[in-house]
């Protein structure tokens, strides 16, 4: 329902009740990305580095981390918790797709690419994944798979104003 605001004070209530609950972590990755989906990314950060303390191997938490350092322009940062995530989770296609674009913004191309591929592996119709693809493409002169990738993700969804704009540069 995206209640956040309403979630964010309940996870403050759960956690405030039972700070040392056995799955407060997962608490503090729901809390986490209430906070981040309420672009509240200092919120974000605090949670999601309680839940890793909690439990260094949820991934998901190391997810919410990246894309909340994302977010906040620290793409080295996003970059290395991402990782993070995809080495405890190597084929979930969110993530990787989501390590992608933090190598990209950090002109790692080529490892970028390995990550949109690999997810496009795991679900053939990942737009964002195709998106990813389409601007790696691009950026290493394959102007013709550009535009391939492209057209593919906007199949997918053709109101996605990136995709839309990614093509257009591409062609």
């Amino acid at each position: 329902i995206q209640h956040y605001t309403q979630a964010v004070d309940d996870f403050k209530t759960v956690l405030s009740l039972e700070p040392h609950y056995k799955f407060s972590y997962d608490a503090y990755i729901s809390f986490g990305f209430s906070a981040f989906n309420l672009k509240n990314y200092d919120e974000a950060l605090t949670q999601f580095n309680y839940a890793i303390e909690k439990n260094p191997l949820k991934a998901t938490a190391y997810d919410g981390l990246g894309c909340t350092q994302f977010e906040k322009a620290n793409y080295n940062e996003a970059a290395l918790n991402l990782r993070k995530a995809v080495s405890i989770e190597p084929n979930n296609e969110i993530m990787l797709t989501n390590l992608g674009n933090a190598l990209y913004q950090i002109t790692e191309f080529s490892e970028a690419q390995r990550c949109f591929e690999k997810a496009i592996k795991i679900n053939p119709i990942n737009q964002h994944a195709l998106n990813g693809m389409g601007i790696c493409s691009y950026q290493n002169n394959d102007y013709k798979g550009s535009v391939e990738w492209l057209e593919n993700a906007l199949k997918i969804n053709t109101t996605n104003k990136d995709i839309n704009l990614n093509l257009a540069v591409s062609r």
